[in-house]
């Protein structure tokens, strides 16, 4: 039997590690970045989309992967410049309540997220983002 799914021909899988970098390399190609051993943290998972965040050097990426479209999309860009105070890292990031499994975020004053709770339960999203993002830019204290 042929389901909804197949006549919409929707992806059945979600992207690999490798397929989210390539997202943002395919976007951004003009910043000449080295995506391929970009940094990733997933942040939100469900049924029918993830969002990661990828951070590289110089910036620091949200990608959305939902199976309803046809391939992953960066939705927006952080620059290191833009965040960095001498060599310390000045993101703002904000948590707020959802519901009893979800959590909102807000990183860099960049639209308001959903993150899925049980991705963070042994360090909050704000501190692991912060761990991630100076991981990533190297250098920072």
């Amino acid at each position: 039997m042929i389901g909804l799914r197949d006549i919409l021909d929707l992806r059945k899988t979600f992207a690999s590690q490798s397929e989210i970098r390539q997202a943002v390399a395919d976007k951004y190609v003009a910043r000449r970045e080295n995506f391929a051993d970009a940094g990733l943290l997933l942040i939100f998972t469900a049924s029918q989309q993830r969002t990661w965040l990828v951070a590289t050097q110089g910036a620091l990426y949200l990608v959305t992967d939902r199976l309803k479209e046809d391939a992953p999309k960066a939705l927006w860009r952080l620059d290191r410049a833009d965040v960095m105070r001498g060599n310390s890292l000045d993101l703002p990031i904000r948590v707020d309540p959802n519901t009893e499994r979800t959590g909102k975020v807000t990183i860099g004053g960049k639209g308001e997220r959903v993150f899925s709770k049980d991705l963070f339960t042994d360090v909050p999203i704000d501190q692991r983002i912060q761990t991630f993002v100076e991981k990533a830019f190297g250098d920072v204290r």
